[in-house]
């Protein structure tokens, strides 16, 4: 390589470093992100707290999809569903309950669908227990599911991890459990979503 192509391509390489700078969003504590725990976890985590009956939680579906196709190899994305209005128990109990029956990939869709495409709330278990025998699931499971101590289990522990995170509202984003992302402050989706990937590596 000639010396001129050597300088054409620093030039080159230093023009984008400087573009991909220019474009990098600036995370600012108590602006971006507020620190929500005393540790940070000992994977890479992004936690997203969110409830079915929450209209931001579905339209910020895309956004979660943009999310998880962008993280690294060594990072996962974990749905949290968090209990932020009296009558969306029924929500938090279907999303494990579709986790033990193992249709919660079918369960996710058809719950955001019925209730915010077709506007039928779920209001009580035997609604939930139509929607899920619909989308396969044996009605003596469910049944068995629904009235299960691990089920409980799983709600007081989902619980104590929103407090643990001071989850107020959904949807909320919550990296490695010790950077609660301040969603508002981001000017667009492709910033928010290079906001968590950095505080990932951190």
């Amino acid at each position: 390589m000639s010396n001129k192509q050597l300088l054409i391509k620093t030039i080159l390489i230093s023009a984008i470093f400087f573009i991909s700078n220019i474009f990098a969003v600036e995370m600012e504590e108590g602006v971006h992100y507020d620190i929500v725990s005393a540790r940070k976890s000992d994977s890479k985590v992004v936690k997203e707290y969110f409830n079915y009956g929450c209209p931001g939680c579905y339209k910020s579906e895309p956004l979660v999809k943009m999310i998880e196709n962008s993280l690294p190899e060594d990072a996962s994305l974990q749905s949290v569903p968090f209990e932020n209005h009296a009558g969306w128990r029924i929500y938090v109990e279907a999303f494990y309950i579709a986790e033990m029956l193992g249709i919660l990939d079918k369960a996710h869709e058809a719950l955001f669908h019925q209730v915010h495409v077709e506007k039928k709330a779920i209001a009580n278990k035997d609604q939930l227990k139509t929607l899920f025998v619909k989308l396969g699931a044996d009605e003596k499971r469910f049944d068995q599911a629904a009235n299960s101590f691990q089920l409980n289990s799983k709600l007081r522990l989902a619980r104590k991890e929103a407090m643990s995170h001071k989850i107020l509202s959904t949807p909320s984003f919550v990296v490695n459990d010790y950077y609660r992302i301040n969603a508002q402050a981001f000017k667009s989706n492709k910033d928010l979503v290079d906001g968590i990937n950095e505080l990932l590596q951190r």
